[in-house]
């Protein structure tokens, strides 16, 4: 570990405040490739580190900060990276001040990191920035002037069937096609924006590019009217032009799937409403924020910090269906008809399969012969598994599929690993009776509970290892996993037509009250 640090150490020491393109060194390069990052650094590294990293050039700092933390994974360098990008803002324009946070977001989110406080503050500035930039546009339109039956529905990210956040969006859709509302789902593709993209190891952001040829998403048997932004948001031009179509559109409310930057923007003109990606609050700072769960109390400061009501929020379940396919059979997937199959579902695996999480699972095929892995998802590198002799013998993998639910049914257990998202895939699995393990933080925790929640890499192996060995005890958590999942899938449309009422009444509302003061 000491050599690959002090490789890096010796690098940045090479890369001046006005030169930040020096080429890697080799070693340095296949580790960042590899995806096999250091953990637990000593704190004497870190103080050099630190040392090392406090420079007044952002540009600098910002580049080898992404260095480091693509060779290691450490809470203490995220933080000071993630406070240091924000504590030299300024000296970044609008458009690389977002990318930078972006990717930060991105880092945060793959690698399992808590964000700091301050970034609350910096996406407010931005939206704030926007918000000024466009200020003589974003002329409110009153409840009376819009359309009753139009809702506009955005989001950052959309790639389509077989990715779990897209189809969150689409079962909104859905939701309010049902309800008799004419719809426009617009991708505002603004995910890990390359837009003010500097010298930096960045994410590279997921994007379907014949979406922009496409004007219509077929779902379940509805089509929901699309349109997909050019990469490049959140980009004055393109905000401008989104804004003049929805003063032509006038919607009766714009509802916003995720957190992203145009929400807050196009709420000073048409009410916004924000609707979560998973279990946490939207911290959208639009006028309604969806959320069903209790609040916790990081969740009540924010509110209470930017000034939210009770009134803001509209306590509806997400809408959330699941496609009843048939017809796949473990032979088609190429896993044996005996073995103890473990799946492990994602997009982004390449990040997700840590050493630890590995080296536990060859851990237990060594010592189970008849367990058995299917991956599922985007993995760009398979030379992961080379070093693990049991892993690269037992496992299949497939991409990510359209039929998840029917191959969730051939499994036996669905085990999650180290990260924060997978929610929606979870709910795939325990709709089709099958037991989850996770750690216990992020969205599959938060969606199954504290029954199949475990501490550490060690307490998943031998929680496995129960499953494969007591029957009763498998039964048991299978059919409390059923019974989980029948708690989000949404067996009728109410949950939608439920909002859209809501939403109605509290404009209503205030619209009769600002109408009575103007009178008096």
């Amino acid at each position: 570990m000491n050599d690959i640090i002090n490789r890096f150490i010796e690098y940045a020491k090479t890369v001046t405040a006005s030169e930040v393109d020096i080429p890697l060194a080799p070693e340095l390069y296949q580790m960042i490739q590899s995806c096999n990052k250091i953990e637990n650094i000593t704190n004497d590294v870190i103080d050099e580190l630190n040392e090392l990293l406090n420079t007044n050039n952002v540009r600098k700092g910002n580049y080898l900060f992404s260095v480091l933390l693509s060779l290691v994974k450490d809470d203490y360098c995220f933080r000071r990276f993630a406070e240091y990008s924000f504590e030299h803002r300024f000296d970044l324009n609008i458009y690389e001040q977002y990318f930078l946070y972006s990717q930060i977001r991105g880092k945060a989110f793959m690698d399992g990191y808590t964000l700091p406080e301050c970034f609350e503050e910096w996406i407010l500035e931005i939206s704030a920035w926007y918000i000024e930039y466009f200020k003589e546009e974003l002329l409110p339109i009153t409840y009376e002037k819009r359309n009753r039956k139009l809702v506009l529905v955005i989001t950052s990210q959309f790639l389509g069937l077989g990715h779990s956040p897209s189809e969150v969006v689409m079962n909104v859709c859905k939701g309010l096609i049902l309800s008799e509302r004419k719809v426009l789902l617009i991708n505002l593709a603004d995910v890990l924006s390359q837009t003010g993209e500097f010298n930096f190891l960045c994410i590279t952001p997921f994007y379907r590019e014949e979406f922009l040829s496409t004007s219509i998403q077929n779902y379940e048997n509805v089509c929901i009217p699309f349109l997909q932004c050019e990469l490049g948001m959140p980009n004055v031009n393109m905000i401008g032009t989104l804004i003049s179509e929805i003063c032509e559109m006038k919607p009766e409310i714009i509802i916003s799937v995720g957190e992203d930057v145009f929400s807050n923007v196009i709420n000073e003109m048409i009410p916004t409403c924000s609707i979560p990606l998973n279990n946490d609050l939207c911290r959208n700072y639009t006028r309604y924020l969806v959320h069903y769960k209790d609040l916790k109390n990081d969740e009540k400061r924010w509110l209470c910090k930017y000034g939210y009501s009770e009134a803001n929020i509209i306590r509806i379940k997400l809408p959330f269906s699941i496609r009843n396919s048939e017809g796949i059979l473990r032979r088609d997937l190429g896993i044996s008809q005996e073995s103890f199959c473990i799946a492990i579902i994602g997009n982004r695996l390449d990040k997700e399969l840590t050493e630890e999480f590995l080296q536990g699972l060859e851990k237990l095929l060594k010592e189970c012969s008849k367990a058995s892995l299917l991956i599922i998802g985007r993995l760009n590198s398979k030379a992961v598994f080379e070093r693990y002799h049991c892993i690269s013998q037992r496992y299949v993998h497939i991409e990510y599929t359209y039929e998840l639910f029917a191959v969730c049914k051939v499994i036996d257990l669905f085990v999650n690993p180290p990260r924060i998202g997978g929610g929606t895939s979870a709910i795939y699995a325990m709709a089709a009776k099958k037991p989850i393990v996770t750690l216990d933080y992020g969205d599959v925790y938060q969606n199954c509970g504290t029954e199949f929640g475990v501490k550490t890499i060690y307490d998943m192996i031998n929680k496995i290892k129960l499953y494969m060995e007591d029957d009763e005890y498998y039964s048991k958590m299978a059919e409390l996993a059923f019974s989980k999942a029948e708690k989000y899938i949404s067996k009728n449309n109410k949950n939608m037509t439920n909002l859209i009422t809501v939403l109605e009444e509290r404009e209503k509302a205030i619209s009769d009250y600002e109408q009575s003061n103007h009178s008096k």
